[in-house]
């Protein structure tokens, strides 16, 4: 799990800039909520991946970023790959 916390941030960061830039009181909770669950969605399609969950390291779920944000703007789930 090594890298993961810096993994999450900086997607948190990302869309807190995305969600409301400098000030980001009113969006702060839906960039972090948003951010969580992205690195949620990635986590699955690494382990799909990688063969099991235990196997997933932080570059791993980074690489599965495009996929995860592609299936959520596709409306689709965790399982496309």
């Amino acid at each position: 799990m090594a890298g993961e916390a810096v993994a999450t941030t900086g997607k948190i960061a990302a869309l807190l800039e995305r969600f409301g830039g400098q000030h980001v009181a009113p969006g702060a909770f839906t960039a972090a909520c948003a951010g969580v669950w992205l690195h949620a969605q990635a986590g699955r399609i690494a382990a799909g991946r990688v063969g099991a969950a235990e196997g997933v390291i932080a570059s791993d779920v980074i690489e599965a970023l495009p996929a995860a944000r592609a299936a959520t703007a596709a409306g689709e789930g965790a399982e496309q790959r």
